[in-house]
């Protein structure tokens, strides 16, 4: 088995939260969406262009985020961290 390869949480997210945190520094504006895939593995829910990063538990106890990522077609354009608010979906806005 990969051992990069994250099975817990979430099936289709790649990396642990935490790493895709870490890995996140490399990205800059105007990169192909396939070196995000490559940088950030496969996102936990692919909106389009929106991407979003999910913490592998839920956080109902501990204030928590998960992560968004933006494309302009098939370039990265930016991120941002959003709260995980208990009871709510997470959505774009």
């Amino acid at each position: 088995m990969d051992p990069h390869y994250y099975h817990e949480g979430n099936p289709y997210q790649r990396y642990a939260y935490d790493e895709v945190k870490q890995r996140l520094r490399s990205l800059r504006p105007g990169m192909p969406r396939y070196e995000v895939l490559v940088r950030l593995g496969s996102p936990a829910e692919n909106r389009g262009d929106t991407w979003l990063y999910l913490p592998e538990e839920p956080r109902f106890l501990i204030p928590g985020d998960f992560l968004e990522v933006k494309f302009d077609g098939d370039f990265y354009v930016s991120h941002r961290f959003r709260p995980i608010v208990l009871g709510e979906k997470v959505t774009d806005p």
